[in-house]
């Protein structure tokens, strides 16, 4: 019997403890509705929430799974758009030429460059990027005969050197793949056009000496083709080609030895290996 009176005593004081409670959930409900309301007149009918990249996405487009999958896109793609730092080494083979003697330099280059690049979406962007490479150090020269194709030394005294520079502009189109799900790492390729000028000049022991030419300083037009990585939206890492398509001459500028007749020149494309940072 004091058992039952037990259960029944617990059972009423758990029942007047809820009931307290219920009243408090209730009244805090209220006054949430109320806060709500009061919001509502404050804003007015008129008022739409400001959301990022709503100048693209559609506003009548009201569907959630579609709004979220743009608004994906487009900080997908702001995630590897800004501007940007980088350094490359490149190789290339520097041919100067008269009638009798045919000069090769194969000189090591290393260059910054910096500018902007922006995406559209996951896939497709555009680049503009200032550069600068030289040869570090003074690089040497072979010297074959025009005639018999043997090589002979330069110089008889000393070691004939060469320096070399080419700066200019780019711009570039890039399209890339995402290599995983959360679209932070891609592969992918660019295509673009440069402008930009060349300067090419011979040394002997640090001294500047006239040899086929005194000095050649040009306009250089190339373009570009390569492939890229982006780790984790913020680093890229570059191979590529600058292809020379034409040379013009700035009058003034480009100048031969006066011993030399008929001097030539020109350069093979530029092997470019490069790593950026966007910021």
């Amino acid at each position: 019997m004091i058992r039952y009176i037990f259960i029944a005593l617990s059972l009423f004081g758990a029942l007047y403890a809820l009931k307290p409670q219920s009243t408090q959930e209730s009244s805090a409900t209220n006054e949430l509705t109320t806060d709500i309301a009061k919001l509502k007149l404050e804003l007015g009918s008129d008022y739409k929430p400001s959301l990022p990249h709503e100048v693209y996405i559609d506003p009548k487009d009201n569907d959630f799974a579609t709004r979220n999958a743009l608004q994906k896109i487009y900080d997908d793609a702001d995630a590897k758009s800004g501007f940007f730092v980088g350094a490359n080494i490149g190789f290339v083979n520097l041919y100067t030429q008269d009638s009798k003697k045919l000069a090769i330099a194969s000189p090591f280059l290393f260059g910054m460059k910096a500018g902007y690049l922006g995406f559209v979406n996951q896939y497709f962007g555009a680049r503009l990027t200032g550069f600068m490479s030289a040869s570090l150090p003074l690089s040497g020269v072979s010297l074959y005969n025009v005639g018999s194709g043997d090589k002979t030394p330069a110089l008889s005294d000393a070691q004939l050197e060469s320096f070399y520079a080419l700066a200019g502009l780019s711009a570039d189109v890039l399209f890339e793949f995402p290599l995983n799900y959360n679209y932070k790492h891609y592969l992918g390729g660019f295509a673009g056009i440069n402008i930009g000028t060349m300067y090419y000049r011979t040394y002997v022991n640090y001294k500047a000496r006239p040899f086929i030419w005194d000095y050649n300083f040009q306009v250089d037009y190339s373009f570009n083709l390569g492939i890229s990585l982006t780790l984790f939206n913020k680093n890229r890492i570059e191979f590529y080609y600058n292809i020379p398509f034409a040379f013009l001459e700035l009058p003034g500028f480009a100048k031969a030895d006066s011993a030399s007749e008929g001097s030539t020149f020109y350069r093979s494309p530029v092997l470019f290996i490069s790593y950026s940072y966007v910021f």
